[in-house]
């Protein structure tokens, strides 16, 4: 064991419900450092003497436990610009306001993320230098488009694209026949398209006074840049939105509250169109601003009082910093509120001079990455204060805005946003009730520049989790900063960007983790939602699928859609003898996966109950299959869930895949062997804005006891995890070469092998099928006459698949076929089921070896 858990526990914590809504609770947290991963949350207080002596136990009561931040809108800069910001110091901040994960933009760094290699030049620059964990967003500008899906599949979280000058020259902006470029080609892709949402509308931009006095008032700026600016912008994208009707749409930093009205009638004609706001919208208003003080200066302007107000409204569905600083003198502050200004030459002094304090030439961006809860809650209660009929955001609300609906709108709700077992341990831990003042000192970013300095909070980060170790702790070690270094280093920015699982090791849990204690789930029928059903609450709907029985033809397992109490079931009926092993199976795997969770979480079906026997089959006139059985049959009972589909490579994408890995990591953090991870148990629903993904038949399933670590049972959850890394990359690569049929393109040797393939044999039936086209092949006049040598080739299932690819290397390089001097080399190889894995491993490793592959149900 590397270690023992950590309890976190609290009087209040924000925890998710079974329907995804948010609740207020008492909670029980139990953190791995070693997995990194929530082991389980209790949703009430158990005391020290509940667990072993070796845990830790933290009680932070009466201060709140919250999920760890996602910040889905914040500007690093880094390369090309670290005099405004960077990795180290930008991530540093977050990590003091409880933020885990930041989305960092596509400029203002150079070269800005419109490029696959601009993305490259990013993480490299990336590499060691981040306290939380770091995903990307790429860019949409003139002339890139056929840069944008090959971001998608190198990771990045979505796309940005300003409809006005974003203020850096390689960055310019798109016009509408840029935008309905960029939703065609991403149109049905899984990402969002965002627009920075101002637009200078056709009469013009309004006449403004730009003399040295308006120009240090920010009214002047303010109606510069008016409300129809950005009601422009959104009615020219909504415009275009029917050319990617799936595609989401969404709209970033909103400040006016003209556009929540475009916004919900889009939406109610199906438009799949989301907002956010900023904490500086919601926190600050016109009003207070003071004459020159240009560390107000953003784009769009911070509104008046009343706007801000109404920028509650429930169509903004996330809330994020949009982080953008720079140096002290781009903001061309005024003399007294420059702090540490670099010395400058007479000259260059003499012509700054005439422009402090303009609100016109000041850089526009405001720095608050790790401001976010204590703005927010201090504005709730400064509003709640002054009127008590506006309805203001809870810390339940909080929650949902910057932690749960970010996660969601970056395609991270498999991991981050919740304090739900499986998912990352990032914990912030909130004290709701201090009250202290912002200064300089408190500023973590490059350039301690803000408008938030001076102003009072109440609220305060005291901890902040991430993977289940605490990495900062306000008034402890370096700045709050309490490890050595940035735990996860180049594995945070992996993690969050680079989608395909290359290999094994983009799955695997860490050696020797820390799992939860071991129990068997109970069989107790108490929280079965349908018990004691009778032949007369059933209604037979449709045959779904049959498992014969190769030995005697008869069908030993038959699977119906069913209506039972006015719920649409999936009734699973198990012949007694010979497969009552497989119904007890996976009647524990269901148990064990709706006590921990998994169920609700919608990753594999709700279970629903069981029928132990079905006496008097009789009455069950669709159950006569079961007729002439001497024991009566049983019977499963789970969701229906309408409009899945096993994943293939009809709809294949990297994202299903990405999030179906990481779900089999997690039944084994419980002690939940799978036992048949293949495309045909991995199912999907398409939806907006992703589409659902999970997990089914769990018959050949095992629990087993992991904290032993038992040598033969770590391998097999090895093996298990090493033949899905294999599957998915298999599926990746057979995608992209039947999208690449077409296309002229020089490819690796296995990318040229798959685009010759028209297609992959489907229904090619049990493995006694397959052996008869051996025999067949065998006996053909070719094979009789000496012209065709046929070979039948097994391996062995419990083996890796890139383990056994070289035994057949070596077996094909002694093929009379392989010998040199022959002009046309290489063997034909039928590869059907895990075959085909293996065969990818050996085409790989020796492409000289083969004539060609036909791939018949890999891995279909």
């Amino acid at each position: 064991m590397s270690g023992p858990l950590t309890i976190l526990v609290s009087s209040r914590a924000i925890l998710p419900g079974p329907d995804g809504s948010l609740i207020e609770s008492p909670a029980t947290i139990a953190v791995s450092a070693a997995t990194g991963k929530i082991v389980s949350v209790e949703p009430r207080i158990l005391p020290r003497d509940t667990f072993p002596g070796d845990v830790t136990y933290i009680d932070h009561s009466p201060k709140v436990l919250l999920p760890g931040l996602v910040d889905a809108h914040v500007h690093l800069n880094e390369p090309g610009r670290t005099e405004w910001e960077g990795f180290w110091t930008g991530t540093r901040a977050a990590a003091s306001g409880g933020v885990t994960t930041v989305i960092d933009m596509p400029l203002n760094a150079i070269p800005p993320t419109t490029t696959v290699q601009g993305f490259r030049e990013k993480l490299a620059a990336s590499q060691g230098q981040c306290w939380v964990d770091v995903g990307f967003y790429g860019g949409v500008i003139p002339g890139n488009a056929e840069e944008l899906k090959p971001l998608v599949e190198a990771g990045v979280r979505g796309f940005k694209g300003f409809l006005i000058e974003s203020g850096v020259d390689e960055f310019p902006a798109v016009t509408g026949k840029d935008v309905a470029l960029a939703m065609d080609t991403l149109k049905d892709s899984p990402t969002t398209l965002m627009f920075h949402a101002e637009m200078v509308p056709q009469e013009g931009a309004p006449t403004i006074d730009a003399s040295s006095s308006d120009a240090t008032a920010y009214q002047s700026f303010l109606d510069s840049r008016p409300p129809s600016f950005e009601t422009c912008a959104v009615e020219e994208i909504l415009s275009l939105a029917h050319l990617a009707p799936k595609l989401h749409l969404h709209i970033v930093h909103l400040s006016a509250t003209q556009v929540i009205p475009l916004l919900k009638a889009a939406r109610a004609k199906g438009t799949h169109i989301t907002a956010e706001t900023c904490f500086h919208y919601l926190g600050l208003s016109s009003e207070e601003i003071d004459q020159g003080d240009t560390r107000h200066k953003c784009c769009p302007p911070i509104r008046e009082g009343k706007n801000r107000d109404g920028l509650s409204d429930s169509c903004i569905t996330t809330v994020v910093s949009d982080h953008s600083p720079c140096t002290p003198e781009l903001k061309l502050l005024p003399a007294h509120l420059q702090k540490e200004v670099a010395s400058q030459d007479a000259e260059a002094k003499n012509n700054g001079d005439s422009t402090r304090g303009d609100f016109f030439a000041a850089w526009g961006g405001i720095s608050s990455v790790g401001l976010g809860l204590p703005i927010l809650h201090s504005s709730a209660k400064a509003r709640a204060a002054t009127s008590s009929n506006t309805a203001v955001p809870s810390l339940v609300d909080m929650v949902r805005l910057c932690c749960q609906a970010t996660a969601e709108q970056v395609g991270l709700a498999h991991r981050k946003g919740a304090l739900r077992a499986g998912l990352d341990a990032d914990i912030c831990v909130f004290d709701d009730a201090e009250v202290w003042t912002f200064s300089q000192g408190d500023m973590r970013w490059k350039n301690r520049c803000s408008p938030w300095e001076g102003h009072a909070f109440t609220g305060r980060v005291k901890e902040t989790w991430l993977r289940g170790t605490k990495i900062f702790e306000h008034g402890a070690g370096r700045d709050g900063l309490v490890t050595e270094k940035p735990r996860y280093a180049a594995s945070s920015i992996y993690d969050m960007s680079v989608s395909p699982p290359a290999s094994a090791a983009s799955v695997l849990p860490p050696s020797q983790p820390c799992f939860p204690p071991f129990s068997v789930p109970s069989d107790d029928p108490v929280n079965d939602e349908l018990v004691d059903i009778q032949s007369s609450d059933v209604t037979f709907l449709e045959t779904l699928k049959m498992k014969i029985d190769q030995k005697n033809g008869n069908k030993c397992v038959v699977t119906f859609k069913v209506e039972i109490s006015n719920k649409l079931c999936v009734m699973k009926v198990y012949k007694h003898t010979g497969y009552w092993d497989q119904f007890r199976t996976e009647k524990c795997a269901y148990r064990l996966l709706q006590d921990r969770g998994f169920c609700e979480r919608g990753v594999v079906p709700k279970f629903y109950g069981i029928i132990d026997r079905i006496e008097d089959v009789n009455l069950w006139p669709d159950l006569y299959q079961f007729e002439d059985d001497t024991t009566p049959p049983s019977a499963l009972i789970i969701e229906y869930i309408p409009d899945a589909n096993k994943i293939d490579l009809d709809n294949f994408t990297q994202d299903n895949m990405d999030r179906l890995c990481p779900i089999l990591a997690e039944f084994h953090i419980i002690g939940l062997l799978h036992g048949d991870p293949y495309p045909r148990n991995m199912m999907g629903v398409q939806g907006t804005p992703r589409a659902r993904v999970f997990w089914l038949d769990f018959d050949s399933s095992s629990i087993e006891d992991r904290t032993i670590h038992d040598e033969h049972t770590e391998m097999l959850f090895r093996q298990e995890l090493e033949e899905m890394a294999c599957i998915a990359k298999a599926l990746a690569r057979f995608a992209r070469g039947l999208r690449n049929q077409a296309e002229a393109t020089e490819s690796s040797p296995v990318e040229s092998m798959t685009t010759r393939i028209e297609g992959m044999l489907e229904d090619i039936g049990p493995i006694g099928v397959f052996r008869k086209l051996f025999r067949k092949l065998q006996a053909s006049p070719n094979a009789q006459a000496g012209r065709l040598r046929v070979w039948n080739f097994d391996y062995d299932r419990r083996l890796s698949p890139r383990r056994m690819s070289g035994h057949p290397q070596g077996f094909l390089a002694k093929l009379p076929s392989n010998q040199a001097g022959l002009s046309d080399p290489g063997a034909l190889i039928i590869a059907h089921s895990l075959g085909g894995l293996i065969t990818l491993h050996a085409v790989e490793a020796r492409p000289e070896l083969f004539f060609g592959v036909l791939y018949a149900d890999v891995p279909h």
